[in-house]
């Protein structure tokens, strides 16, 4: 489980251990053999304003992924004249002064609605509030373009959550992902259907995930780019992430079968095989 910088990785990641916990005891019998977390499917999940998404979703493929979590994620922003000004020269500022803060930043007022909300953003040691240095924000403009038409490449479930107020990150871009995602999977839906299906064969495609399953976007209306920060917002979203993350199909087939079960390895096997269950190993180790 990959989570990203704000609380859509952390929910997912508590979907993971409520899960590990549930098949903890095998399917039954009281033994396991392996750790659960660590022959658990993977998944990419999280969220942020800096641009971390954009990064991994263009320089990863989705094979051997059981699903992908989008939490108010970062996969562009809403462009400013000003923004696009430096964009223009970003290269040139990130080789001549990476260091410097000349590119304009999160208004913490755009995190949330309620002012206290925003006073604990604020008041986080862990949060920088300021312009972003030259190097980071060029670094962010390479993702959003190396991003750039390949959601058509993640033919596997995806939920995309992101507020309909949020001035920091581009809900017009998550609902372009979305999209694309949902067309790559209805593709590969019908050329299973078809007898056609080029990659992987069998019943699922690489790394046990049924392609197809589904990709949809739920728009918080009147949310701001925070969605899980205020009291009842967590609880909310948290609930819908776990249910999500617990409906996945090779998630299903892991918990049916136990930690270490022939379900489990099924879930990780076809075209997946070894390499996905190291990549769940890695992953479970960032937890």
């Amino acid at each position: 489980m990959v989570g990203g910088h704000s609380l859509g990785g952390l929910v997912a990641a508590h979907a993971v251990l409520r899960l590990a916990a549930a098949a903890q005891e095998g399917p039954g019998d009281g033994t396991s053999s392996s750790s659960p977390v660590a022959s658990l499917p993977p998944a990419a999940g999280g969220g942020g304003q800096r641009g971390e998404e954009s990064h991994v979703l263009a320089t990863t493929a989705s094979t051997g992924m059981a699903g992908l979590l989008l939490h108010s994620a970062a996969l562009d922003v809403v462009w400013s004249p000003v923004l696009r000004a430096l964009a223009a020269v970003g290269a040139a500022l990130a080789l001549a002064v990476p260091r410097a803060r000349v590119v304009p930043a999160v208004k913490p007022a755009d995190m949330h609605p309620d002012p206290a909300v925003v006073q604990d953003y604020l008041d986080d040691p862990l949060v920088i509030v300021g312009n972003t240095r030259a190097r980071t924000a060029n670094e962010v403009l390479r993702g959003f373009r190396g991003l750039a038409g390949k959601e058509r490449l993640f033919a596997l479930p995806v939920l995309a959550v992101h507020g309909s107020d949020d001035r920091t990150t581009s809900l017009a871009a998550v609902r372009s992902f979305v999209g694309g995602a949902a067309a790559a999977g209805a593709a590969a839906t019908a050329a299973r259907a078809a007898g056609g299906e080029a990659a992987g064969g069998g019943a699922t495609g690489a790394g046990g995930v049924e392609p197809g399953a589904g990709a949809r976007l739920r728009v918080v209306e009147g949310g701001y780019h925070e969605l899980m920060a205020a009291p009842g917002e967590r609880e909310r979203e948290a609930d819908e992430v776990a249910a999500w993350v617990e409906g996945l199909p090779a998630v299903r087939a892991w918990v049916a079968a136990g930690p270490g079960g022939a379900g489990a390895a099924g879930a990780r096997g076809g075209a997946g095989g070894a390499g996905t269950g190291a990549a769940a190993a890695a992953a479970a180790s960032r937890l």
